[in-house]
């Protein structure tokens, strides 16, 4: 790592690469002692094109870094966003961040794990991260996956939704069709038939629906209209962006006095869903703390502690899933009912599945 660097953040730029807002002005960074000189370059990729406006996965990702940076403002980042999702386009990404030398290249989403695990053995001096990796093991000692046990989230945003449904009946809307999107639905429906049998519930799954992409909030408007207009008043969005169409329904729909809620992903969205008379339109979110999760193997990374080759399954016993802290719009009976089921998936009486396939038929098991 080199030593004497300008105490200003340097962004570095590439044509392919997009320049944000600043986030971090020297005014808000903390003054490091000079035994804790931590100076590396960081790359960042993400497979969205719109990166870091999603206010869910890319958003708290980012977040991380930032964290960390302002702990220690020697260090450097670069995020770099791709002209479009597909893979050449990701991988030619990738390849900038490795043109400017970045020591330590972070990647977001299942859509980088053929990329990074064929580079990872070409570049062995390069660190590389790669998060919600769809269950990539790579023992190449300069990459580590990092996986995240949403099925524990989503099948207690299940619970919720069925406790809180009046219409009996609820609704899914995924952003594409992904192995972890396909989670979180397949354990969101566990979720609710879980509730159905084990608290007397009486709540339908209704057939979820997938917009094809995660940053179309037109789509999301349009699919949300439908499944509230048939019926749901609960609806699970997995969708990015797309997710924005759907809270915008909700929104508009509860200043009409409709008591339809939606359940936000990755993080909390409660402040995001208010409307215009400050009510929130999101009953809880299935969050994941990736921002914790970065700022921990950055931290390794600059302590010598890297844990290349190995994979980590971050779950609600760890603080890597869950539910917010605080859920305003929870009734008592709610509060008590999640907590004891989010009780037993943390002693390891209730086990929610991992694997697809696995989760899938546990979702079918509580069918009638």
């Amino acid at each position: 790592m080199k030593k004497k660097l300008a105490l200003m953040l340097l962004f570095l730029m590439l044509s392919g690469c997009k320049k944000g807002p600043l986030a971090f002005m020297p005014q808000d960074r903390v003054v490091v002692a000079e035994e804790e000189y931590v100076d590396f370059t960081i790359g960042m990729v993400t497979s969205s094109t719109s990166a870091l406006y999603d206010n869910t996965f890319n958003a708290i990702a980012w977040d991380g870094v930032v964290q960390y940076v302002n702990r220690y403002p020697k260090t450097k980042v670069q995020r770099c966003i791709p002209k479009t999702s597909q893979k050449e386009d990701l991988k030619k990404v990738v390849e900038e961040l490795l043109i400017i030398k970045s020591d330590l290249i972070l990647g977001l989403g299942e859509e980088f794990t053929d990329i990074f695990s064929s580079m990872a053995k070409d570049y062995p001096e390069v660190a590389f991260i790669l998060l919600s990796s769809g269950g990539l093991q790579d023992d190449s000692g300069n990459l580590v996956t990092i996986d995240f046990q949403d099925q524990q989230s989503a099948f207690l945003a299940g619970v919720v939704a069925a406790l809180n449904s009046e219409t009996e009946k609820v609704g899914f809307i995924g952003g594409k069709s992904t192995d972890i999107i396909q989670r979180n639905c397949f354990a969101y429906e566990a979720g609710i038939g879980y509730a159905n049998d084990t608290f007397g519930t009486k709540v339908l799954f209704a057939e979820p629906v997938f917009a094809d992409s995660f940053e179309d909030p037109a789509q999301g408007k349009n699919l949300a209209k439908k499944m509230y207009q048939d019926g749901a008043d609960v609806i699970f969005a997995c969708a990015g962006i797309t997710g924005k169409g759907v809270m915008e329904v909700a929104q508009n729909l509860q200043e009409q006095k409709k008591n339809v809620w939606l359940i936000g992903v990755d993080g909390d969205l409660y402040e995001d869903g208010k409307g215009l008379d400050n009510r929130s339109c999101v009953l809880t979110s299935a969050i994941k703390k990736m921002d914790v999760v970065i700022y921990e193997i950055l931290e390794d990374y600059a302590r010598g502690r890297f844990p290349g080759g190995q994979y980590f399954l971050r779950t609600l016993n760890d603080h890597g899933v869950g539910l917010p802290d605080k859920n305003k719009n929870f009734d008592e009976k709610t509060k008590i009912l999640v907590g004891e089921t989010e009780t037993m998936i943390k002693d390891g009486t209730l086990v929610i599945p991992f694997q697809l396939d696995e989760l899938k038929a546990f979702a079918e098991s509580f069918q009638h």
